[in-house]
């Protein structure tokens, strides 16, 4: 059975948009690392007059940091993204930099742009019903410039139960240890 999207499931992040950006990396361990991971990655793909596309920008700050990084080795780079929830628009109006656009869109309707140097998808697809996954990724490989980098990370169901046991115990413990901390203080 196919997974439904967030849309369909009444389920939205409106609620957390105000401080999205610190709800998530409490939410997901080592998530700061996998950010600044990308950002450094990027630097080996983006290339001037190449498109940057982040599908699920939410509030843009992680876009806003990849546009920081390469804009002064590659200025007429252009970066995009797309995000369903209308909640994060409020926060894009921080970041007005010409080569740097922001739009309320589903990913699943929204045309892939050509000349795509860096793609980046960072827990969105998981929203995505499972049929639709694979031809929005066919779809990016198809805009991909040469030598260009798609990076997807997203949370897995393990198909071995034992081990997606142990995987998600491991991720509680996280919870509750970063729970007990912030009670502390």
């Amino acid at each position: 059975m196919d997974q439904l999207s967030a849309a369909e499931l009444g389920f939205s992040f409106a609620r957390f948009a105000e401080e999205f950006d610190q709800h998530i990396r409490k939410s997901i361990r080592g998530y700061a690392d996998l950010m600044s991971d990308c950002i450094a990655l990027s630097e080996y793909f983006i290339e001037n007059e190449g498109i940057v596309f982040d599908i699920g920008c939410s509030t843009g700050a992680f876009l806003g940091a990849l546009r920081d990084k390469n804009h002064a080795r590659c200025p007429g780079a252009r970066y995009i993204g797309i995000d369903i929830e209308t909640s994060f628009a409020s926060h894009w109006q921080a970041l007005k930099f010409e080569n740097l656009i922001f739009q309320n869109a589903d990913v699943r309707s929204f045309p892939i742009p050509d000349n795509c140097s860096f793609v980046t998808s960072i827990f969105s697809l998981q929203f995505v019903p499972e049929a639709e996954r694979q031809k929005i990724v066919d779809q990016i490989y198809h805009k991909l410039l040469p030598g260009g980098a798609l990076i997807v990370a997203e949370k897995t169901f393990c198909r071995l139960p034992k081990l997606n046991d142990m995987l998600t115990f491991i991720h509680y413990d996280f919870k509750r240890c970063r729970a007990s901390r912030m009670r502390k203080f």
